[in-house]
């Protein structure tokens, strides 16, 4: 089975170094899940935190639930 990658989804999440990556590879396999669920987690938490500070939310411009093309 090919690794799912995060470039695989859109998200307003970016990984900027390989660092970054290697800690995130980490935290999915402890976690038991894919890059999508780590990333829809990952989007979620963001949402809440907006909401919670009442910042306006940036979801409405991006679609988590489907691949890109």
């Amino acid at each position: 089975m090919p690794s799912e990658t995060p470039a695989n989804h859109r998200t307003r999440i970016e990984i900027s170094d390989a660092d970054e990556y290697e800690w995130l590879v980490t935290v999915r396999e402890d976690l038991g899940l894919t890059w999508r669920g780590l990333m829809l987690k990952a989007e979620q938490q963001l949402v809440a935190t907006e909401q919670q500070l009442g910042l306006p939310s940036g979801r409405d411009n991006t679609d988590c639930t489907e691949d890109s093309p």
